[in-house]
């Protein structure tokens, strides 16, 4: 094992030592590093409703290390590559509820490439030009506001509807987290046009393309809205498994274990059954015709938000109060615009709504954010079937209720979630971070790559808090 590593590494330092040599070939090329390390502690507070994985993880300690390695190229004023790499460490929670009070971490070892991605701009590197086309493996955030809750347009899936959050997201710091093609176009300083086409590399089907608009509009400092549109799966890989029919798939396939619900089906829910009469009856066998509703993991997601300033109202605060206190903003969503007669049946029950608010920190912090989300979904927020059995069929209340003196998952009580997010950057290459929150946060890696398919918390009172200590370079 040693004699690769050492070749690679090998490799690379002549690279390095090479490319002074190169660049006098070509006076425009350019070569940056940039880099990253930190370490996240912290701990489960509380946890309500533990039987869904048969867990009970309150109490339990969280911790991970990583660090991230990008090089970004200039090949010319106006055209630039970026590539990056990085690693995680993570002591990931466990505590069986079998085993009565027994907490205990797992260790688990993740590297992923961080950046791969080409960027033509012809204004040249950081300009406002009114065009920019980058392709690759890439970061996009759209609302730099927002710290946890929130960004439904580019994180989740349509049917089943799924919510993601956590503390410091690929999508909070910026880590990389689209593959495909994004084109910015600008109008001045107040308009920008953004059209993605990515494709899915989380959550299955996997690879199927999605067509991403957002624009945002700009009133000086005081007023920030956008609105977006995803067509999710719009370009699926393999059709069928995007949106699964009798043709290819038996609608009687059920999962393993759970009570009897109709949503333990997969693929296909009954609607309608008919007792043919004997001289219809292809077979004598054939006694029952079943209608059935087919459902699809293509959907629409519409989105809209806002971001508000009162400071620029009153001409600033004198530097009493940071560039980011009292930010007011908020996002709300459409998840799936089509409503099925089965499930998925009222849209309301499929618009989450989050508000965020800046509090005032004085200079003390660069950030001190409160955000609170509201999402009334009657379904469990597990997408387990969705990543095992590709269903776009939520999982039943009862799942995992083997127990039969076991209560369904209460739908309910999981509506709200909050989240009061604070950090501070010290000399420029040091931030100090921490969050409380309530959110979708799922046992795993503490990052988005490698999690589990459950929420952790089931009602509001459900909690955990994290640190991190990370510096940049």
């Amino acid at each position: 094992m040693k004699k690769p590593i050492f070749s690679v590494a090998l490799v690379l330092a002549l690279a390095l030592v090479r490319m002074p040599a190169l660049a006098q070939f070509n006076n425009d090329f350019k070569i940056d590093f940039h880099g990253a390390g930190w370490m996240s502690a912290g701990g489960i507070i509380a946890t309500t409703d533990t039987i869904t994985s048969r867990n009970d993880y309150a109490g339990n300690y969280l911790e991970n290390t990583g660090a991230l390695f990008n090089m970004e190229f200039g090949f010319s004023p106006t055209l630039d590559a970026y590539l990056g790499i990085g690693a995680i460490k993570a002591h990931n929670p466990v505590g069986t509820r079998d085993l009565g009070d027994l907490k205990g971490v797992k260790l688990g070892n993740f590297a992923f490439v961080n950046m791969a991605s080409l960027t033509y701009n012809p204004g040249g590197t950081g300009a406002r030009s009114p065009f920019e086309i980058t392709t690759g493996l890439f970061a996009y955030k759209y609302d730099d506001n927002i710290k946890n809750l929130g960004l439904y347009l580019i994180r989740g899936a349509v049917y089943p509807q799924v919510l993601e959050s956590g503390f410091e997201t690929k999508e909070m710091v910026q880590s990389a987290n689209m593959l495909g093609a994004h084109v910015r176009s600008a109008f001045g300083e107040s308009f920008t046009q953004d059209i993605l086409l990515v494709s899915e590399t989380d959550l299955k089907p996997k690879y199927d393309f999605s067509l991403i608009y957002v624009g945002t509009y700009k009133a000086g400092k005081v007023l920030d809205i956008g609105a977006g549109v995803n067509f999710y799966h719009v370009l699926p890989v393999r059709p069928e498994a995007t949106s699964p029919s009798e043709e290819n798939f038996d609608p009687d396939q059920t999962q393993v274990g759970g009570k009897a619900n109709p949503l333990d089906r997969i693929y296909a829910l009954d609607k309608d059954t008919l007792v043919l009469p004997a001289a219809s009856r292809p077979t004598p066998e054939d006694s029952l015709r079943i209608s059935r509703e087919w459902y699809s993991h293509q959907g629409i997601k519409l989105m809209a938000r806002f971001a508000f300033d009162p400071k620029a109202v009153f001409g600033g605060t004198g530097g009493v109060l940071g560039p980011q206190d009292l930010k007011i903003y908020g996002e709300a969503a459409i998840l799936g615009v089509k409503s099925y007669q089965l499930i998925y049946k009222k849209v309301t029950e499929r618009i989450p709504v989050m508000m965020g608010f800046n509090l005032p920190a004085f200079g003390f912090l660069d950030d001190l954010s409160l955000e609170v989300e509201y999402f009334n979904s009657p379904y469990m927020p597990d997408y387990a079937k969705l990543m095992e059995f590709s269903s776009p069929i939520p999982r039943s209340p009862e799942w995992n209720r083997t127990d039969s003196a076991a209560v369904p998952y209460d739908v309910d009580s999981d509506n709200w979630k909050w989240s009061l997010y604070a950090s501070k950057v010290l000399s420029g290459h040091v931030k100090i971070s921490a969050q409380a929150a309530s959110d979708h946060f799922r046992i795993g890696s503490q990052q988005p790559w490698f999690p589990t398919y459950d929420e952790t918390f089931a009602t509001w009172k459900d909690w955990y808090v994290m640190g991190k200590l990370a510096f940049f370079f």
